[in-house]
């Protein structure tokens, strides 16, 4: 994994690892402390406007736990990470990998992530990726 060496972005990778994690167990045993109460996921590239942008800390659990069912054996590689020139920004590079639920098929997606913090919390988490491969597993 290359990324800079830096405590800040040491803290800031720990909260998107327990994103991830989150969404690998479907956020089974989960506190999502990790979230800010005011935190936005936004997921431009969704084929489903509903699902472009979730609100809310209580919004972001129920999302996660359903969407993420979705498919099992979830595996996640991150591959860089930036910090941003502002405070509290890091860009995530990761690869992603899962079995549809629907038809056994495989997922395999490369991801381009901002996270943005507030009071060490994920206040803002957006997410990149390419919506022909979500199509491929899940229709």
């Amino acid at each position: 994994m290359k990324t800079s060496i830096d405590k800040n972005n040491s803290d800031m990778l720990a909260l998107f690892q327990a994103h991830l994690d989150a969404w690998s167990t479907h956020g089974k045993d989960t506190n999502f402390e990790f979230l800010h109460k005011d935190a936005v996921y936004e997921f431009p590239y969704d084929p489903n406007d509903k699902m472009r942008f979730i609100r809310g800390k209580n919004a972001i659990i129920d999302f996660i736990r359903t969407i993420s069912k979705g498919a099992t054996n979830w595996s996640f590689e991150i591959e860089e990470s930036y910090l941003g020139q502002d405070s509290g920004v890091l860009w995530i590079v990761f690869n992603g990998s899962a079995i549809s639920s629907k038809g056994s098929r495989p997922y395999n997606q490369s991801y381009c992530s901002l996270l943005k913090t507030k009071d060490d919390k994920i206040i803002l988490y957006r997410e990149y990726w390419n919506p022909d491969n979500l199509r491929k597993a899940f229709e």
